[in-house]
Formats: C-alpha cells, structure tokens, sequence
C-alpha cells in the first residue's frame, strides 16, 4: 500500500505552463528523467490491469463499488446528468466517496457540484454528507489558455456570487493539491476498491499519480478526458 506524503512541495507547476504556442501546435515538453517516470507510470497501470484480467470478476452486489467523480462540471450539461445519474443508482451497488473538480474556475465547479448534492439529498431524504474538493484548474502540459462558455453557475447562483466564487484563485498553495490529495488518500483507505472516474482535464489525477506512483495498482480508473 502506498503511503500518503506529508508534503507535497515538491510538485511544481508545470514549466512551460506560461509558453505561447498557436491553437492545436502545443507539445508536451518533458525531460529524460520525466519521460521515465512517465514510463514507469504506464507500466505500473498494465501491470495492474494484467493482475485485474487474472482475479474473478465481483459482483457489484457483493459490495457496493466506491467511485471518486472527478469532473468539470457545470459547462455543459453532460456532467451534472452523470453526477445526478450516479446518486441514483442502489446504495447496494455504488457508494460516492466524493467529488472533485478540475479545470479552470474549480471553486465554481465545486459549488455547482455541491448545489446538486445539496438538492438530492433534501429531495432523497438521504443524511450521507458527500465531500467535494476543489481542484487544479490549470491543465498539465498544455499551452492553451483555460477556456470557459460563461455560463458556469448560471441558474444556480446570482451573477454577483458567480464573479464572487470565480475570484478565489484554484492554484493557491495552501488549496491547490486538495482534491488530489484526497484521491490519494481515500484510494489508500480502500485499496482495490475504487474505482476513480474521470469526465473533465486529467489533472487531479495526474498530480495524485505523482504524489503516490504506486496508484495504478490500487484503483481502477475510468476516464472521458483527453487532457491532463
């Protein structure tokens, strides 16, 4: 089991985040010693998906399976119908560990999320507490400016609260490793147990492959994303 780092200060922002480079030309840039690890990264996964092919498949009514949402909802539709349609699945089969955000405004993806939790439960009758974490807004590798409809958090909140919530800055130090860390440590908790859904930018779980290399081998991970 791999164990959850105290610090996680070694992480630096990607390098190259500031470079301009022309619409759909960007490259990631990345050194040897990145390469590798990359690398060992990718192996590490196969190795994992190899030992899963050799288990006997379990039944979702065995045990319920526990998801981490990973997402950047509130642009489009899509995210919040996939949120909406989880929480109704059976407690027997699916238990929501809890909700993270990615890419550009999190804090304002984090409300749009909560604010959907916050009506299924009033409306369920349920008295879980679902946690959301506010993540990394800034995507990994890429020289493409965060791009918003602007549209996010409209119906839900006021257009003041909105430009409130779009002010409290997602790579902040002290908030910026948040949701990453929680990944981390909840795919610890419950090693081969979750299953880590990915719908928006890569980047929560890019950061939390770095703060514990030894993830792939303890989460199944299901992704609907092509950036990191």
């Amino acid at each position: 089991m791999g164990a959850t780092p105290s610090s996680h200060e070694h992480i630096e922002k990607y390098k190259y985040a500031e470079k301009k480079m022309p619409y759909r030309s960007e490259k990631l840039i990345i050194s040897k010693s990145e390469k590798k690890t990359l690398d060992q990264w990718i192996e590490s996964s196969l190795e994992a998906k190899d030992v899963e092919n050799d288990k006997e498949e379990w039944s979702p009514t065995e045990k319920p399976v526990k998801v981490i949402f990973d997402t950047d909802i509130g642009t489009d539709v899509d995210d919040a119908l996939a949120l909406l349609f989880l929480l109704h699945l059976p407690k027997s089969e699916v238990e929501l560990m809890g909700v993270t955000t990615v890419y550009g405004h999190t804090n304002l993806r984090a409300k749009v999320a909560s604010a959907i939790l916050d009506a299924y439960q009033e409306n369920s009758g349920s008295d879980s507490q679902i946690p959301v974490f506010a993540g990394e807004g800034i995507p990994i590798g890429t020289h493409r400016p965060v791009w918003h409809t602007g549209t996010e958090g409209v119906g839900l909140f006021d257009l003041k609260q909105i430009d409130e919530m779009k002010l409290v800055d997602p790579g902040l130090p002290k908030d910026r490793y948040k949701a990453a860390k929680f990944i981390v440590e909840t795919v610890n908790e419950h090693p081969g147990d979750i299953v880590l859904i990915g719908l928006g930018a890569l980047t929560n779980i890019a950061i939390a492959l770095k703060m514990d290399p030894n993830l792939p081998k303890l989460v199944k991970v299901r992704i609907q994303g092509f950036s990191s």
